[in-house]
């Protein structure tokens, strides 16, 4: 019979010695975070904020044994914008059920409008 590489999950307690998610702590892992990413010159005067990360990890399922983890980037650097989102889904013993990812980069042209006075 052939294995399927679907069917090697990792047992982390093996890895990883009294690793539990039990009732107590499940909900814990649940969180909301984002961060600015931003661009400084060398002396600290010009900040400028160029991009920002975020990633969010909630239950899902009837008995919120599944997680559904969403990460998003966004930064902008010499003029091109570039993306990338993932979401997972994953089971309580974080083998992976799911998995979405896209990335892209688009080059930004600014446009400007010059003001016609006569």
């Amino acid at each position: 019979m052939e294995e399927k590489l679907s069917d090697k999950s990792i047992d982390l307690r093996k890895c990883i010695s009294r690793f539990c998610i039990d009732d107590s702590n499940r909900m814990a892992l649940c969180f909301k975070e984002a961060m600015i990413v931003t661009l400084k010159d060398d002396y600290m005067n010009n900040i400028k904020q160029i991009g920002k990360y975020c990633i969010q990890v909630e239950p899902i399922g009837s008995q919120d044994r599944e997680f559904l983890v969403h990460m998003h980037s966004l930064i902008t650097i010499d003029d091109y914008l570039i993306e990338t989102r993932l979401i997972s889904s994953m089971m309580e013993n974080l083998q992976c059920l799911e998995e979405k990812h896209t990335e892209y980069s688009l080059l930004v042209i600014a446009l400007y409008i010059l003001k016609y006075e006569r």
